[in-house]
């Protein structure tokens, strides 16, 4: 994961850096893939380590808790700071008129495809006689 290398600190700078939520590193590589392109080293220099303890396997909803457990108890429409942090990378970004529409596009169709436009969407939480008659 290119997350686990060396970044330029100027370019590093400009960005938002890794944010108390989870995924906040993929906004950062979009950031930085924004502002430049990426070198890799061809040697190995990192080794992730797989268990069944890993964050990539709990669910959205104990990610929030794992990575940050007073941001898992805001209003869901709050919580969705990656998102909104993809189209707000987009329009910081030095691009010209038809690169941020492109971006933009990309960024739509994904969240449309992906179904991630839901996590807008507030979360209502069940009453008690919801939870008693529908479980």
């Amino acid at each position: 994961m290119p997350v686990f290398g060396l970044i330029r600190t100027d370019a590093l700078r400009e960005t938002s850096l890794i944010a108390p939520y989870y995924g906040s590193d993929k906004l950062l590589l979009a950031e930085l893939s924004l502002r430049g392109r990426f070198q890799e080293i061809p040697e190995y220099l990192f080794c992730r380590r797989c268990h069944s303890n890993q964050s990539s396997r709990l669910s959205p909803e104990e990610r929030e808790i794992w990575i940050s457990p007073k941001a898992a108890m805001r209003p869901k429409i709050l919580r969705n700071r990656g998102s909104i942090g993809f189209f707000k990378a987009i329009l910081k970004a030095q691009l010209d008129w038809n690169e941020r529409t492109s971006c933009f596009k990309v960024l739509i169709d994904y969240l449309l495809a992906s179904n991630s436009w839901k996590h807008f969407l507030v979360k209502k939480t069940p009453t008690k006689v919801e939870e008693k008659f529908v479980g």
